[in-house]
């Protein structure tokens, strides 16, 4: 058929097939354009596989099969360096997108994440009078205003130990938290990532009299970091106290694994019974607003991470210079 803007005939084959059962059936299952092979997903596994990965000491109940990566990793480092993998492999790399799909869907994998005072209680309570009926939501004002009072009573407690031990010279008040895990030595380079790394654990005890800090370290070929290490530095931090000092009181968060359990409260009666300390004082800090001297503290060994250092190993162990 010829009309006056050109022809317009189907005269070839593949016209011709046009509404038939045998073209629509290669026309649905047709291979979607957009499609990622195989080949991109396994490369992205064998990637994500090549990190090192732990075990989490206080959710393996919950989540027994979950596990972490390094705390100084996240997806966006982690897709740099597998730019660089497919550039030693000369293969396209595939979407960052895609990228996290594979690491969410196909891994049980997290970051371990810097110990931060989340106050998921304030943010809890927050989002319910934000967000729901009205009844729940006074509810909500009543409960979050009593927990603030109960963190200021529990700050104010700190102020306070901090003035008596001033004008009392047998008073000791301290307050004690370890730090995360310190990665050992800090590298830079991308095969670090992929290395499994030496843990070093930190325990800060911050004498609130003195404003002197106190660092007990030890890496995770030593000693682990439960509760009988934590009484151990503590044990040690009581002996180098003069004998004159008979009344020590204690802040700490709420961590029930380490601070909060029978054997603690075993070893806070041997060190009445047993040493020079005839008074003793132990307090928590609210969940969620245990901020302390200790953690200032570590702000500085942070700041200070972030200088580059030499190592020099040696029998007697890691020195910087």
């Amino acid at each position: 058929m010829t009309s006056p803007e050109g022809d317009f005939s189907d005269s070839s084959e593949e016209s011709n097939k046009r509404g038939t059962k045998e073209n629509h059936f290669n026309y649905k299952y047709k291979t979607p354009g957009n499609k990622i092979d195989e080949a991109k997903v396994g490369l992205i596994k064998e990637h994500i596989k090549r990190f090192p990965k732990y075990s989490s000491y206080y959710s393996r109940q919950k989540a027994p099969n979950k596990k972490y990566l390094a705390g100084n990793l996240n997806l966006k480092k982690m897709y740099q360096l597998y730019k660089e993998f497919c550039e030693e492999k000369e293969t396209e790399p595939a979407r960052k997108t895609f990228y996290r799909y594979v690491f969410n869907t196909c891994f049980n994998l997290s970051f371990h994440s810097p110990y931060t005072d989340t106050r998921a209680t304030c943010d809890k309570l927050q989002n319910t009078i934000d967000h729901r009926l009205l009844d729940e939501k006074h509810g909500a004002l009543v409960e979050k205003e009593l927990h603030l009072r109960k963190a200021q009573i529990a700050q104010k407690q700190v102020v306070d130990a901090r003035n008596l031990v001033a004008k009392d010279a047998r008073h000791v008040a301290v307050c004690f938290v370890l730090q995360e895990m310190l990665p050992t030595p800090v590298l830079t380079c991308s095969q670090a990532y992929y290395s499994q790394q030496l843990w070093t654990y930190n325990l800060c005890v911050h004498d609130l009299g003195s404003g002197k800090a106190f660092m007990f370290m030890w890496h995770e070929d030593q000693a682990s970091r439960g509760c009988q290490e934590i009484m151990s530095c503590l044990l040690k931090f009581i002996n180098s106290l003069p004998p004159t000092i008979t009344h020590l009181t204690a802040f700490s968060d709420n961590a029930g694994g380490q601070n909060k359990n029978q054997h603690r409260v075993k070893f806070w009666l041997y060190i009445v019974n047993n040493t020079h300390i005839q008074i003793f004082d132990r307090k928590f800090l609210l969940c969620g607003h245990s901020f302390n001297d200790c953690d200032r503290n570590f702000g500085i060994i942070e700041r200070s991470r972030k200088i580059p250092h030499g190592y020099l190993c040696n029998r007697q162990g890691v020195k910087t210079f």
